[in-house]
């Protein structure tokens, strides 16, 4: 454990939105929205590039955010689901540690209820309204606007922000269907073109071909307009919540809070948007379980640089606010601490990060290099070279050239489900597959 950073008075603002993809922020080149807020961040903090949600869909991947540890572990394996009781929540730990540290919370739940007026270890600011961004990510932002210029110097604080936008994106998948092309006065130009791997993986395994039948009862009649309309309206969601996000930085820096305030942005997972056949999330390809992390500490964590070496987790994050408030983290966490990167540019030894997906049936494991991806009752393999092939679509499960690679992440998948502690709650079939690691 490092020692104390400046004071106690140290600030911890995190910022979450939903179903954002790596790739929606501007500042990593993307031309078709503008996100001055997120990509201020970025620029005065350091990112990642290869950071990964523990389950792609809500509440398993927000338990797994909140707590450090998977889904299977926490008991969340679909929505609708508590977290394991004798699993502090990062709120509750920092009370019985620091008691002076004030835990706040605003928006969106969704361990169990999506939006509720209490959460155990935390102040409730506001509990956002349903689930529709548009009306609760205003209210939200708001709400912690209010108290980071009213009452964020009286004690130091931990502030979730948690917004819902992008996460709209899933009623514009069912609103699209109706509307017809050349509706919406846009110039051509202003639509995104489709994607390249618009047509699902020819080798995929079969719960991925399951979900783009499910996802093609939606889209299978689609235009190219309408998938084009569909891409411009995710990014204009991003564009609201961004938005959001400017009011915080502001209130920051009105407040003199900025410079003693540790500002986490991230997303609890992505969104297909039409990339190998899928919309929406839920799956191991990267546009879902692939999302934006961005660090930022005023003369501490470097400034403008992007790490695209090593694949981090959203299960860092709590173990990182731990060492950054001075307290160490629970038996059993599974993220690591990130502070040593930021300090001394290197991280403690981790080969790999692990996603789960459709509550445990499914798994990845992502190296440096490579990332292997496999299904519970699926023999099909799928292994991919994320340096030369970041959009997934040769596989290379099967090609002698890599046979050693592959063994070696097997073993790794086989390594890192035998180090989880499955909650009792887990069904029999949610419960990991040890034999499909053991080829």
């Amino acid at each position: 454990m490092s020692t104390s950073l400046k004071d106690s008075h140290l600030n911890v603002l995190l910022i979450v939105t939903d179903q954002q993809m790596a790739s929606a922020l501007s500042a990593f080149g993307n031309p078709w929205l503008h996100t001055p807020n997120m990509d201020r961040l970025v620029r005065e903090g350091t990112s990642f590039t290869a950071c990964y949600c523990p389950e792609p869909v809500c509440g398993p991947s927000r338990a797994g955010l909140l707590t450090g540890r998977m889904p299977l572990e926490c008991g969340v394996y679909a929505n609708g689901h508590n977290i394991r009781s004798t699993i502090p929540n990062i709120g509750q730990w920092l009370l019985r540690q620091k008691a002076q540290q004030n835990p706040c919370y605003a928006g969106k739940w969704h361990v169990r209820e999506t939006h509720t007026a209490f959460v155990r270890g935390f102040h409730m600011l506001a509990s956002g309204i349903n689930c529709q961004g548009q009306l609760s990510d205003t209210s939200v932002g708001m709400a912690c606007e209010a108290f980071l210029r009213n009452e964020g110097s009286t004690q130091p604080f931990l502030l979730a922000a948690m917004f819902t936008q992008p996460h709209d994106i899933c009623e514009w998948a069912h609103y699209c269907t109706g509307i017809e092309d050349g509706r919406y006065p846009l110039d051509e130009t202003e639509l995104p073109p489709l994607p390249p791997t618009l047509s699902i993986h020819p080798e995929a395994p079969e719960a991925h071909r399951s979900r783009c039948r499910m996802a093609k009862g939606t889209v299978a009649e689609w235009s190219e307009y309408q998938w084009r309309i569909y891409r411009w309206g995710y990014y204009r969601l991003v564009e609201m919540v961004d938005g959001e996000i400017g009011r915080l930085l502001e209130a920051l820096d009105d407040s003199g809070l900025a410079e003693n305030t540790l500002v986490v942005f991230c997303s609890d997972h992505g969104e297909g948007l039409g990339e190998l056949g899928m919309i929406t999330k839920n799956f191991l390809y990267d546009s879902a379980a692939r999302v934006p992390l961005a660090v930022r500490l005023p003369g501490t964590i470097p400034a403008g640089h992007a790490e695209d070496r090593f694949p981090v987790s959203l299960l860092d994050i709590y173990p990182t606010i731990c060492d950054y408030c001075d307290i160490p983290w629970p038996a059993g966490v599974k993220g690591i601490s990130l502070r040593p990167y930021f300090e001394q540019g290197c991280l403690p030894e981790r080969q790999y990060v692990g996603v789960q997906c459709l509550g445990g049936k499914g798994h990845a494991i992502r190296s440096e290099r490579f990332k292997y991806i496999r299904y519970r009752g699926d023999q099909v393999e799928q292994f991919f070279d994320m340096r030369k092939d970041p959009a997934e679509t040769a596989n290379l499960a099967k090609i002698d050239q890599f046979a050693a690679e592959l063994q070696q992440h097997r073993k790794w998948l086989s390594e890192w489900l035998d180090s989880l502690d499955i909650a009792e709650c887990i069904p029999e079939d949610r419960r990991p597959d040890f034999a499909l690691a053991g080829n």
